[in-house]
């Protein structure tokens, strides 16, 4: 959808082809002020950090750095006398 709102401008252009210039020049005028709003709106919530729904991915939670270096070690194979601080 994004892709379509960037293009707009260029696409409208077809107006010119279809309709009078005296339509078409304010038709498109619209469209390009449309597209205008919607693209900077677009980049001021590209700019926001993300936002993935529950809690906060960066806050360290204790432990969790630890549970994940486990995980990874079993995944591994290396379970063994390893312990995640090491």
């Amino acid at each position: 959808m994004c892709h379509v709102v960037w293009m707009l401008p260029i696409l409208g252009l077809s107006l010119f082809w279809v309709l009078d210039v005296s339509v078409a020049l304010p038709a498109y005028m619209g469209v390009l002020a449309l597209s205008g709003m919607v693209m900077v709106l677009t980049v001021q919530s590209l700019r926001k950090p993300a936002n993935s729904g529950e809690g906060d991915a960066s806050i360290d939670r204790g432990n969790g750095t630890r549970r994940a270096r486990l995980i990874i070690l079993r995944i591994a194979g290396d379970v063994g006398h390893q312990h995640p601080g090491q």
